[in-house]
């Protein structure tokens, strides 16, 4: 018997706007609004989260203990995706990080392609954060060459991800 295939997708504003509609979080309006809003030049590379965020949509379901009028922020999308792929979110405390040994798990170039980034790095566990939680294409190959070590998978903020990508690897040269 043959495993099944799992499918390694990149979430679109589109798909992440389906879902917050299915999920009953915003209406067809707020749908309308964001897909037929013009993108600023600056935008075209923005993950979709922040796409979204730009907007202030009101959350019509929000989670236990939130403000009923509470807007989709960048926080709030970040939980809620996270939570459709089963990861943890995790925040990245740069105090708490060993810059040097996250650095050496992965070359600054393959974190940029696959946007990833390794966060926490212990004797049996590598933390790898990403803000695609379907996107896996990465997965195999860096867990290949980390072995026998494992790696754990969480959710990133795209704002997180892109400032810490860039500043622990600065670190790494600079001290080098």
């Amino acid at each position: 018997m043959t495993a099944k295939k799992k499918f390694s997708i990149q979430v679109d504003v589109r798909w992440c706007l389906d879902q917050l509609l299915a999920d009953g979080r915003i209406t067809q309006r707020d749908v309308n609004l964001v897909t037929t809003t013009a993108r600023r030049k600056e935008q075209i590379r923005w993950h979709p989260l922040l796409i979204i965020a730009d907007f202030s949509l009101t959350d019509l379901a929000p989670p236990a203990g939130q403000n009923a009028s509470s807007k989709l922020n960048v926080d709030v999308l970040t939980l809620w995706l996270a939570k459709k792929a089963d990861l943890p979110v995790y925040r990245i405390d740069p105090l708490k990080v060993n810059v040097p040994a996250v650095t050496s798990v992965m070359s600054i170039e393959f974190a940029e392609r696959h946007q990833i980034l390794a966060v926490a790095v212990d004797a049996e566990t590598i933390t790898i954060g990403s803000d695609q939680p379907f996107y896996d294409d990465w997965l195999e190959n860096l867990a290949h060459s980390l072995k026998p070590r494992t790696i754990k998978r969480v959710m990133l903020s795209p704002l997180q991800l892109v400032r810490y990508l860039a500043e622990f690897y600065q670190v790494t040269r600079a001290i080098a």
